[in-house]
């Protein structure tokens, strides 16, 4: 627990239990039982949160070792999967990703992506005590941290799990890339507006925002946060299908919605659908934007998502997960499989930073959301690739098909689509 000036005095949460890393000369670890089923009390819970507050948008797999076994921990994507399918052309050196959650999660977050790199021989967050051979990882709560009781230990849970899958999204796909995590004082709107406002203010090539809540009459006035600086800010679009969330119907923003996506262990695609759970329809509150008014299909309003990704926790990512929030129970130190349009948003932030790192080296700014938004509306852009089949609901908008749609957006990113967007 993080305290400000105005919380002084609150004890800090104390980190409990001892992860033993994996190594390459031991067999795989297997997810203790009742991972799954442990992992989606709390999203299932979380699915209930009262008006105002964000929920974090990942999704646990049911069941584990799917589509297919043999890759990752417990069977979900591992990093070598996923820069095998994306191809890109760098590692996100020199680039910083901003990550912003709620409540703190720093040291839950820096041991399990010291568990996931060590497993996967990726280079270790930098410390006191590791100063070579690893990669910058800050965690900042420029306004403190709740401290943990009844009411916010739920909630608190699900951020860290939310801070695990982010980090280790971004650090897979840009190992070089250096990570800041702006954590909220809790998950109330004013407080991760706040946290955008400070990641905003670092500069970053990217901001990564994995929560959103359902639209209400005035987003507008709270949107905008990231058009003063040009930063890229990229959203999840939500796991419950049609209507998306806000604020990835903000239309400065990039929107990601969610695919079932089946690779092979060299991250050949089988086959791309629709998930049934991406968030996305015509924003009853936000108008069209410019970039949008060839491509939505109907309606007047902003359409959502922009792009997507595998978000169908089926067909998920391996995620290492520690959750501690003490003295409340359910302590988690584990590998999980895990989806969720939050696992797809950290992974087209990491594609933005190795995008932004071929353009610092011609002495090109990092893209904008507009760069983005043109790059991707294009007119003829072969990048994304269009997912025209699956559906997200029982509407007359709510089915893929050719071109823009209201399900995957645009489409999904296939090999090269850091220098397609450099480019732009």
């Amino acid at each position: 627990m993080r305290t400000s000036t105005w919380l002084a005095g609150v004890a800090a949460a104390t980190l409990i239990g001892t992860a033993v890393p994996a190594s390459a000369e031991t067999p795989p670890p297997t997810p203790s039982s009742g991972t799954a089923s442990r992992l989606a009390t709390i999203q299932t819970e979380m699915a209930g949160a009262p008006a105002g507050r964000m929920r974090p948008l990942w999704q646990p797999a049911t069941t584990t070792g799917v589509t297919p076994r043999t890759i990752g921990v417990p069977g979900g994507y591992d990093p070598d999967v996923l820069r095998a399918h994306l191809r890109l052309s760098g590692t996100g050196k020199g680039q910083t990703v901003a990550i912003v959650v709620a409540f703190d999660v720093s040291a839950a977050v820096t041991k399990a992506v010291t568990s996931y790199s060590e497993w996967y021989g990726l280079k270790p967050p930098c410390s006191e005590t590791v100063t070579s051979g690893c990669f910058p990882l800050k965690v900042v709560a420029p306004n403190g941290t709740a401290p943990i009781d009844a009411d916010t230990a739920l909630p608190a849970r699900s951020f860290q799990v939310e801070a695990d899958l982010d980090v280790e999204m971004v650090h897979a796909v840009a190992p070089d890339a250096a990570i800041t995590v702006v954590e909220g004082y809790d998950n109330s709107t004013e407080a991760m507006m706040a946290a955008l406002d400070h990641a905003v203010s670092l500069h970053p090539a990217v901001i990564n925002n994995s929560y959103g809540m359902d639209e209400f009459e005035g987003e507008r006035d709270l949107d905008g946060r990231c058009t003063a600086t040009g930063v890229l800010c990229v959203f999840a679009s939500g796991d419950a299908g049609n209507p998306g969330l806000w604020p990835a119907a903000a239309p400065d923003v990039l929107a990601v919605g969610g695919t079932t996506l089946d690779m092979d262990s060299a991250g050949k695609v089988r086959s791309e659908v629709a998930w049934q759970g991406s968030g996305g329809g015509i924003s009853p509150f936000e108008p069209r934007p410019a970039y949008q008014r060839a491509a939505v299909p109907n309606g007047t309003g902003r359409g959502v998502p922009d792009v997507s990704f595998d978000a169908d926790p089926q067909s998920g990512f391996a995620v290492y997960v520690v959750i501690d929030v003490s003295p409340f129970p359910i302590y988690y130190d584990d590998w999980a499989m895990i989806g969720g349009t939050s696992a797809g948003a950290p992974i087209w932030s990491a594609i933005a930073a190795v995008a932004d790192q071929q353009r610092a080296a011609h002495r090109e700014p990092p893209l904008t959301a507009g760069q983005v938004h043109a790059a991707v509306y294009a007119g003829k852009a072969k990048q994304p690739a269009d997912i025209i089949a699956g559906a997200n609901g029982l509407c007359d908008t709510c089915f893929a098909g050719p071109g823009y749609d209201l399900v995957t957006g645009k489409g999904s990113p296939r090999a090269g689509i850091d220098t397609y967007l450099a480019r732009h």
